[in-house]
C-alpha cells in the first residue's frame, strides 16, 4: 500500500512540475525544474557542481575533521561534501541558478580569475512580508588553504574564507525566478568567517 501512495505522489509532483514549467515559460520566467544554461559568455561549464535529487535532504555536517554539507538520498545513502572543495551539491533550482550565475559577466569580473565555490547551505530564497517580494540567492566563497577554527571551536575546522560573491535572482513565492537580470555583489567581509 505504501508503494502505491508513493507512486501517486510521484505522478502528482511530475504533473505539477510540467504545468509549472509551462506557466513559467509563457510568462517569461524560469521554473525551478529547468536548467537554463544558455549563457552568453565564454565560461566553460563548472565541474564544481553536482546536481542532487530534489528529494535529497541536505544539512550542515561537522565532525572532528570535516565541516561541510551532508546529502541524504531517498535510498538512505549519504554523501558528505567538505566545505570549500569540489564538487558541491545543488538541487535543480540551485544548480540552474548557480550555473547561470557563473556565466554572468559581473560574476566573472568579481571572480577575477579566482575559483569561487558554491556554498549550498548559505544559498536560498528569502521573502519579505512588507512588500511580498522574494529573492533567491546563490552564494559562492573563495577559500584559502589556511585551516580556520570557526568560532574558536576546535571541532569546527574548515578552510578560511577570504572572499564571497552573492548572486540574487528576483523570484516569487511559488518558486519561479527571473534569470534575465541578477544582482551580483560581494559578501561583506565581516560575514565571511562570522560565528552564527
Amino acid at each position: 500500500m505504501e508503494s502505491g501512495k508513493q507512486t501517486v505522489l510521484l505522478i502528482a509532483v511530475i504533473a505539477s512540475l510540467v504545468a509549472g514549467s509551462y506557466i513559467a515559460a509563457t510568462q517569461g520566467l524560469i521554473a525551478a525544474s529547468t536548467n537554463p544554461l544558455s549563457g552568453s559568455t565564454n565560461r566553460t561549464p563548472d565541474n564544481c557542481l553536482v546536481e542532487v535529487p530534489d528529494n535529497a535532504i541536505m544539512n550542515s555536517f561537522v565532525n572532528s575533521t570535516v565541516l561541510g554539507t551532508n546529502a541524504t538520498y531517498a535510498d538512505g545513502k549519504e554523501t558528505i561534501f567538505p566545505k570549500g572543495s569540489c564538487p558541491q551539491p545543488a538541487k535543480a533550482e540551485m544548480y540552474a541558478m548557480a550555473s547561470v550565475a557563473e556565466r554572468d559577466p559581473k560574476f566573472i569580473a568579481l571572480e577575477n580569475g579566482s575559483r569561487y565555490i558554491l556554498d549550498p547551505m548559505y544559498s536560498g530564497r528569502t521573502c519579505y512580508s512588507t512588500n511580498g517580494t522574494c529573492v533567491t540567492g546563490v552564494t559562492f566563497f573563495l577559500y584559502s588553504d589556511v585551516t580556520y577554527h570557526q568560532c574558536n571551536v576546535p571541532g569546527l575546522a574548515g578552510k578560511l574564507i577570504i572572499g564571497g560573491i552573492e548572486v540574487d535572482f528576483k523570484s516569487d513565492t511559488s518558486g519561479r525566478y527571473d534569470i534575465s537580470n541578477p544582482t551580483v555583489s560581494t559578501v561583506p567581509s565581516w560575514i565571511l568567517n562570522a560565528c552564527a
